[in-house]
C-alpha cells in the first residue's frame, strides 16, 4: 500500500508494525508502495519477490497484502507462482482465481484487477529472467 491510502471512510490506515513487533518480535514488515490498480516496475517485483523468497528461505511464514487483497496482492502472487513453476503464464489467472475460492467476499472479483497488472503477470517469466 502506499502510504497515504485511505480506508471507506477516508480514514488513514494505522501501521500495524509496532504492534505485530509486541506479539512476535521476530516479525518483520517490507513496505512496497505499489499505486492502487496499478502494476510495480519490474525492478520493484524483483525486490518484492526476492524479500518473498528470502523469508521463506530462513523459515519465515510470508503474508502479502493490499488495501483490498485482490488487484496488488494477486499481481505478486501471480508473479510468484510463476517464478517457482505453480503456474504458467496460460493458466495463472485461473490458478489465482482458484486460490481466492476461500474469500467468500471478494472471490468473484478478478485477481489481479487491472489489465496492467494482469499484463505484468502474464509476462513475467521473460522479466524475471532478464534480469
Amino acid at each position: 500500500m502506499e502510504q497515504h491510502e485511505t480506508n471507506y471512510a477516508g480514514e488513514p490506515f494505522v501501521s500495524y508494525q509496532d504492534l505485530a513487533k509486541q506479539l512476535c518480535p521476530e516479525v518483520r514488515c517490507y513496505r512496497h508502495a505499489i499505486r492502487d490498480l496499478s502494476a510495480p516496475t519490474p525492478a520493484l517485483m524483483t525486490a518484492i519477490l526476492d524479500a518473498i523468497d528470502a523469508s521463506l528461505a530462513a523459515g519465515s511464514p510470508v503474508y502479502v497484502h493490499c488495501w483490498g487483497g485482490v488487484g496488488r496482492t494477486g499481481t505478486v502472487i501471480g508473479c510468484w507462482l510463476l517464478r517457482h513453476g505453480h503456474a504458467t503464464p496460460g493458466n495463472v489467472l485461473d490458478v489465482l482465481m482458484g486460490l481466492r475460492k476461500q474469500d467468500r467476499e471478494r472471490r468473484h472479483r478478478m485477481s489481479p484487477e487491472s489489465a496492467e497488472q494482469q499484463r505484468l503477470v502474464k509476462r513475467w517469466l521473460t522479466q524475471d529472467a532478464a534480469k
